[in-house]
């Protein structure tokens, strides 16, 4: 049974367990997607919880059929460095296991996918000029995107999903979302200053940082900008992280970036009982 709170002027949504909040998400998309009178932009999120609402969302006719993919759009909030042979996936590929199907029965079109492209040497993963080149590339073609689609360089994506990083208070990545990590462990201050307008940065972040050092991640000011912005985020290990960024002076928004929450357009929580124990 589906539990409604706000905290913070923010709705969260607290469903049984992780199969319904991601039955959740897949059904949001195609409301959302149906309900325009244009073409739909989404915004995802990386990581694995939001993997079982791709699945729904590409493999379950209730979802899959019910979408015109032709007018949806995917682009990806951020990504990181790979090596080829890496058993981890990038965010892209994550996505790709299961759009990939759609694509090639013809029904969503492959330039609607928009993601980072990626340098694949080994060199070249501490390279922060590349990565800066890499971010400013996808920035440029999220802005074409816009202009084609609406006749309008503002970069509002109809959708953003956002995650959010787990564990405990000084954890690698805690309360993190994107590749947007706490200032305490490296994430430049620009990144929440505007920095021009910029709306994709490339981060090189310092070697005792959690996972990977080279990242490309939207600014805050795209998030903040979405139509919608839906933090998914389950399990109980990220009981803690979520309880944090909801309840927290917001000030501190640069020491738990998931705050960021609080100041998106239309910001709302999609979680699950585990997740919510401590709200």
């Amino acid at each position: 049974m589906l539990r409604e709170i706000e905290i913070n002027e923010v709705p969260v949504l607290i469903y049984p367990d992780h199969e319904t909040a991601s039955r959740a998400i897949a059904q949001m998309i195609v409301d959302g997607s149906s309900e325009l009178d244009e073409p739909c932009t989404l915004n995802l999120s990386g990581g694995g919880t939001i993997l079982r609402a791709e699945a729904l969302l590409t493999q379950d006719p209730d979802y899959r059929d019910k979408i015109d993919w032709t007018e949806v759009h995917l682009c990806f909030g951020d990504e990181h460095w790979r090596l080829p042979g890496d058993p981890n996936t990038t965010n892209f590929e994550g996505a790709w296991q299961y759009f990939k199907a759609l694509v090639e029965a013809g029904k969503l079109p492959l330039f609607n996918i928009h993601n980072v492209i990626l340098p694949t040497e080994k060199e070249d993963l501490l390279n922060l000029a590349l990565i800066q080149v890499a971010a400013k590339r996808y920035g440029y073609e999220i802005v074409g995107l816009m202009v084609d689609l609406y006749d309008d360089s503002r970069v509002n994506f109809d959708l953003s999903i956002i995650g959010l990083g787990g564990g405990k208070p000084g954890d690698p990545g805690y309360a993190h979302f994107a590749s947007i990590l706490s200032e305490l462990e490296g994430c430049p201050p620009r990144i929440w200053d505007g920095d021009n307008k910029k709306i994709a940065m490339g981060i090189l972040y310092p070697p005792n940082a959690p996972k990977d050092q080279g990242r490309v991640t939207l600014t805050p000011e795209v998030f903040k900008d979405s139509y919608q912005t839906v933090m998914f985020v389950t399990g109980e290990g990220k009981a803690e992280a979520l309880k944090d960024v909801l309840t927290c002076d917001i000030a501190r928004i640069r020491e738990l970036p998931g705050a960021i929450i609080r100041q998106c357009n239309n910001g709302i929580v999609i979680t699950d009982e585990a997740c919510a124990k401590l709200l």
